[in-house]
């Protein structure tokens, strides 16, 4: 507990600095962020719900972007149909475009971080998606108003290939 305690705080620093130095913040949209980082963004237990308990509409209705967020997304860790269902909670709750890069890699509701599973870090090949999960991934994401899509861990051109062309059709 300790150790993911301590995980969790470097996480929402290390994403507080990554936006502090991509982009010019106000200070509303630096706490808005750095909440967002600790209760949301982090990897969700993935039962609909995130580490506080409370369900991702619920928590973005709390932060309310339009507090000086610009956009609302998902990043990393899940695998793009376990991502989907968190955006369209997070849909319900927000007007601001929506953005969602899942991770290219298997994971289950018993262990839902891929960093977490036995194959992490030196067999992830065992649990990397098919490319074709992309494309369809950005079929959906598309017909749902998903504005921005991309991928995380694990993802590489040709994922990224296969997203425009889930986008194209």
């Amino acid at each position: 507990m300790v150790y993911d305690s301590f995980a969790i705080v470097l996480w929402g620093v290390n994403g507080l600095f990554m936006k502090l130095g991509t982009n010019r913040v106000s200070a509303g949209c630096m706490v808005t962020w750095v909440t967002a980082g600790f209760l949301v963004l982090l990897p969700f237990l993935w039962k609909s719900t995130t580490v506080a308990g409370l369900s991702a509409r619920v928590i973005f209705v709390g932060l309310r972007v339009d507090a000086g967020g610009a956009a609302a997304g998902v990043n990393c860790e899940p695998e793009p149909d376990r991502m989907l269902a968190v955006t369209r909670e997070m849909r319900k709750a927000v007007t601001v475009p929506m953005a969602a890069q899942p991770a290219a890699f298997r994971i289950t509701a018993a262990t839902p971080c891929f960093t977490r599973v036995p194959q992490f870090p030196d067999e992830m090949e065992a649990i990397q998606l098919p490319r074709s999960s992309f494309e369809q991934f950005a079929k959906s994401a598309k017909s749902e108003g998903i504005q921005y899509l991309g991928g995380c861990c694990g993802c590489n051109t040709a994922y990224i290939h296969a997203l425009s062309l889930g986008l194209a059709t």
